[in-house]
């Protein structure tokens, strides 16, 4: 049985005041639980530039990472994702905005009730070389305000799941729980594609740090039929010394290939 193993993770930004839990202290911890869970494919959000430049170093013996920054000159917070070395082979990688003009970067929906903040997605296709077929995986981070925001954000987004042939994923953080209206709303036009959020069952992801009792599910992995889910978790934080990894959980999905 061939198995793929996905990951969605919000690293957080650098903040400092976070205190001990700024990006710095916890860096070297996400590395180890990367390591520790050897996830297939990643998709991040709210990685800072210097994120992905220490990541990508960092984890480069195993994956190769691609991403850019949200802003017009493609700098700061990104969603980059990554891609083991030894399982795949890149076939094509693409970038759009989250807005009305997708190819102009920088660009939001401008007469929404989006945050001042540009939001994007990543669409990486693959050759899963052992078996010999196409993997595509998205990756976004949508908007933290406004519901019709993501609404239109969700809509792009299930128009390039619709599309996709093959083995297909979709991560992210989605900013909504799974009873708003426009994520249930998506999770049933998904369905009708016959993609499934393999991850309703798993824990909350959303924890601020440990400030949670009852942590939130706002991160969110989909599958198309051509994968069928083995396990789905979320990923527990030791939080070694007060310092966790993010203010999210990991959320982790294994897969058969079909």
């Amino acid at each position: 049985m061939k198995t793929i193993k996905i990951m969605t993770f919000n690293l957080r930004v650098p903040v400092r005041r976070d205190g001990v839990n700024d990006y710095p202290n916890r860096q070297p911890g996400i590395v180890r639980m990367l390591e520790e869970e050897a996830p297939d494919l990643i998709g991040f959000q709210e990685a800072s530039e210097s994120a992905r430049r220490e990541l990508a170093l960092a984890l480069s013996e195993r994956y190769c990472l691609i991403g850019c920054g949200r802003e017009a000159d493609y700098s700061g917070e990104g969603v980059p994702v990554a891609y083991r070395r030894d399982r795949f082979e890149a076939i094509s990688y693409d970038t759009f905005w989250l807005s009305d003009r997708p190819r102009v970067p920088g660009s939001r929906y401008e007469d929404s009730d989006q945050s001042k903040y540009p939001r994007m997605a990543h669409v990486l296709r693959l050759h899963l070389l052992e078996e010999n077929r196409p993997v595509t995986l998205i990756n976004t981070h949508l908007d933290h305000i406004g519901p019709r925001a993501r609404t239109a954000e969700l809509n792009r987004i299930r128009q390039e799941a619709e599309a996709v042939r093959g083995i297909g994923f979709l991560t992210g953080d989605f900013n909504a729980t799974p009873d708003s209206p426009e994520i249930s709303r998506f999770t049933g036009e998904l369905s009708a594609a016959s993609w499934q959020d393999v991850t309703a069952g798993a824990a909350g992801t959303f924890h601020a740090f440990g400030k949670m009792a009852l942590p939130t599910k706002i991160d969110y992995i989909y599958a198309n039929s051509d994968a069928r889910v083995i396990r789905a978790y979320t990923v527990a934080d030791p939080h070694e010394n007060g310092i966790y990894d993010s203010d999210h959980a990991p959320l982790c999905a294994s897969f058969e290939v079909l």
